[in-house]
């Protein structure tokens, strides 16, 4: 059929990502097998840098045909031309832009992931991205930004406002209860091999809000993009 031929013909990219994720135990042999699976056919691979150095070294394991391709920090010029786009955005944030270098938020913006997180929080236009630069550190900052992203991710001019508030609230507390678990667990760290996602949600205390900060940068995208 069409899909057996796209395969054949080489037509079809896999991307495998988070190899990082995977039991440890389990992350040689499964490099090993793709290594012979894509002697001739594309393959991409994703893991974290410092994971998949620790298994080439501990194991010799690797994917031998490979190029590596390391994402690097974003620098102050590109987090800037990122920010400044689309063009609606541009004004609320040109003040923040002008500032922008040699702050907390400069740090906090040199991930593909937080940059991204940042636009995409402060794309309604009802929001004032120049509270950042009232934030006293990286942590009050990466908590503020994850707040705003998923008020903006929930909201949906197509649906009634109180459905997307409901929405939104749902989404906060499944979040919530998960960071809470990650938090007891002592780890920052979601695995799908790991983790036990309990049906009913228990209340907690006030400050679960700032667990967030644990759960999402192993999370967001898995449950809104990728960058």
């Amino acid at each position: 059929d069409d899909a057996a031929r796209l395969v054949r013909e080489g037509l079809v990219l896999p991307v495998l990502d988070g190899l990082d994720e995977v039991r440890t135990g389990w992350q040689a042999a499964i490099v090993r097998d793709l290594d012979r699976w894509a002697a001739d056919r594309p393959l991409v691979l994703t893991c974290r840098s410092v994971d998949y150095e620790r298994l080439v070294a501990a194991t010799g394991a690797l994917l031998s045909r490979a190029a590596v391709v390391e994402i690097q920090p974003v620098d102050v010029e590109q987090a800037i031309a990122f920010l400044r786009e689309p063009a609606p955005a541009r004004a609320r944030w040109e003040p923040v832009l002008a500032k922008l270098a040699g702050t907390p938020l400069a740090e906090v913006l040199s991930t593909p992931l937080m940059v991204s997180v940042a636009r995409a929080a402060y794309a309604p236009a009802t929001t004032d991205p120049a509270e950042l630069l009232a934030l006293p550190n990286r942590a009050a900052i990466t908590t503020k930004l994850f707040d705003s992203f998923l008020n903006s991710a929930y909201t949906d001019d197509t649906r009634e406002p109180e459905d997307a508030a409901r929405r939104r609230k749902s989404a906060l507390r499944w979040l919530s209860n998960l960071a809470y678990q990650l938090s007891e667990r002592g780890r920052r760290d979601w695995s799908w091999h790991t983790f036990v996602l309990v049906g009913r949600l228990v209340r907690r205390p006030a400050n679960q809000n700032r667990m967030l900060a644990w759960l999402i940068p192993g999370l967001a995208f898995a449950f809104f993009f990728t960058v």
